[in-house]
């Protein structure tokens, strides 16, 4: 932290430890599981002899806050907003995020950047990006009007699921009924004990009975289900495969090979209102995030990155070389100019 952000951390007080041995020491402390002494004066006493354990690894949890903030520079002069220093010609930019605000220009067009401890204020200025939007991309896939989060996609399968769940189970009753039938037994053929020792689903059973008293037990058989049953069964997971979009989804797995233009409009034509909704979601979520990283690439990525993840070849080019940036036409140009005009 005191590398990171200098003096500004000074009043940045550690929160909590972090080390694994300390939280495996006060876990396994023998306090744990002893009810605190009842006496207040007890209670007093312990709380002031108990000396604060010390931090193995402290550690402290910094907000990031990024504000639209639109205010504008009310003053007669300009302002320089950022990380600026001295030099010989004045004031110079720490980093390429650092701005001159005119009068009556907004202070912070890109938003502004507070980062703070629940202690301290590390950070307040412009924020560090040049694309000007927040830095996390909000994707929602079911938007709902006047919701921010939107609604989840579960939200809608959970009734569903919780009827199928009971369906499933009557039918694994019938299964197990089935294993274990019911029996009827004549009291005057075969002894209570017989009765509650036998288990019609245990095999090799030997049972001693009167077969003068005529049937001694009978085996009740079950109905089979109502076919109803699995037509419910089925229609709860085609609507949930409906609603969830899984059903588009297979069609397109289905395929096995790179779908073609038409394939492609035949394919958002036959999906449901639902699944067009998502994808056209998730299309302003990827290029929201693209925007952010295109501008990032422009902003962070130097020539010695470029070379590193281009090569020299494709990492440098014309522009790196040009010793006047300053104006539109490269500064190789007006030597070329100026030699051909001594040549004659």
């Amino acid at each position: 932290m005191k590398q990171k952000f200098g003096s500004r951390a000074a009043r940045v007080v550690a929160e909590r430890d972090t080390s694994v041995a300390s939280q495996v020491d006060m876990i396994h402390s023998p306090g744990v599981g002893y009810s605190p002494p009842k006496s207040a004066f007890l209670q007093n006493l312990a709380s002031t002899l108990k000396k604060k354990p010390d931090l193995k690894i402290p550690a402290v949890d910094v907000f990031y806050m990024y504000i639209d903030d639109r205010q504008r520079n009310k003053g007669g002069v300009q302002r320089h907003v950022g990380d600026w220093g001295r030099g010989e010609d004045g004031l110079v930019a720490m980093n390429n995020w650092s701005y001159i605000v005119q009068p009556g220009e907004r202070m912070f067009p890109r938003k502004r950047l507070i980062i703070f401890t629940r202690t301290a204020v590390l950070y307040d200025g412009p924020s560090i990006y040049w694309h000007g939007l927040f830095p996390l991309a909000k994707l929602t896939l079911d938007p709902v009007p006047w919701s921010f989060l939107g609604k989840m996609t579960m939200r809608d399968l959970i009734p569903l699921q919780e009827e199928l769940n009971k369906l499933r189970r009557d039918l694994a009753n019938y299964h197990r009924r089935t294993g274990r039938p019911n029996t009827v037994w004549d009291k005057n053929a075969v002894s209570r004990a017989t009765q509650a020792r036998y288990d019609p689903a245990r095999p090799g059973q030997k049972v001693r009975v009167n077969a003068f008293q005529g049937k001694p037990m009978e085996t009740v058989q079950e109905n089979p289900p109502d076919a109803s049953l699995f037509q419910a069964i089925e229609d709860l997971r085609s609507e949930m495969a409906f609603l969830s979009g899984e059903m588009d989804i297979s069609q397109l797995a289905r395929l096995g090979q790179i779908p073609t233009t038409e394939t492609v409009e035949k394919m958002m034509e036959a999906m449901s209102p639902m699944v067009r909704l998502r994808s056209r979601v998730l299309e302003a979520y990827m290029r929201e995030t693209a925007m952010m990283v295109l501008s990032g690439f422009f902003q962070f990525y130097d020539v010695a990155k470029r070379v590193a993840t281009l090569g020299p070849a494709e990492g440098i080019t014309f522009e790196d070389a040009d010793k006047d940036p300053g104006t539109l036409i490269p500064d190789i140009v007006k030597t070329i100019d100026v030699e051909r005009v001594k040549g004659g």
